[in-house]
């Protein structure tokens, strides 16, 4: 897990676009929860924020009445595990990543899941930061629907355990990971057979 804490002057700016995005709304039909969807909106974009801070991803809302298609983030670069990102808050602590319906066929659009908490439990308030937790692979969604049936969470979704997430820190290496085979690459860097660097590159000197 890691811990986020969002600048004053990140959080103004999302809430300013959270409103932007709840006006954009208005027209469309909505499910109550129960919950402030305009608060929802906003805290969704804080999480969105932190994960996009620790993968070194470029976070640009835009006002889209339609929404985001399923993606909110794209890696810098591809991975072993994909490179699109759908982020998920959940407003309790060791609650688990889920789905918002059944509808998985259409829900399931990015290659990475990634679940972000609260950074405590009791009182919290989002400029207290918050945890990114673990993710799920879009592969590991699709291996969990045939597993077992869907569970009632404010209607039925499908989940994965959040004790069943890989670390939030796998995914951070592999695309440090990439990043640093890349700009080998780049300089013509070799390996040698146990994988170290040669420390001779391959462009002639100028």
């Amino acid at each position: 897990m890691r811990y986020v804490r969002l600048p004053d002057e990140d959080l103004e700016a999302l809430r300013r676009m959270a409103a932007d995005i709840e006006e954009s709304k208005r027209r469309y039909p909505t499910v109550d929860w129960g919950v402030d969807s305009l608060e929802s909106r906003f805290l969704s974009l804080c999480a969105e924020r932190c994960v996009a801070v620790l993968l070194g991803c470029e976070h640009e809302v835009a006002v889209l009445p339609a929404g985001d298609g399923g993606v909110d983030l794209v890696l810098p670069r591809e991975t072993r595990f994909g490179r699109t990102v759908e982020v998920k808050f959940r407003r309790s602590r060791k609650t688990d990543l889920a789905t918002a319906s059944l509808r998985f066929w259409e829900e399931l659009v990015a290659d990475i899941y990634v679940l972000v908490w609260p950074a405590c439990e009791q009182g919290w308030e989002p400029n207290q930061g918050f945890t990114v937790v673990g993710f799920a692979t879009k592969r590991q969604f699709h291996e969990r629907i045939l597993a077992r049936p869907p569970i009632r969470m404010k209607g039925e979704k499908w989940e994965i355990p959040w004790q069943d997430l890989r670390p939030i820190e796998v995914l951070i290496q592999e695309v440090r990971d990439e990043a640093t085979h890349r700009d080998r690459r780049e300089v013509g860097i070799r390996e040698d057979d146990v994988g170290r660097g040669s420390g001779s590159a391959l462009r002639p000197a100028a």
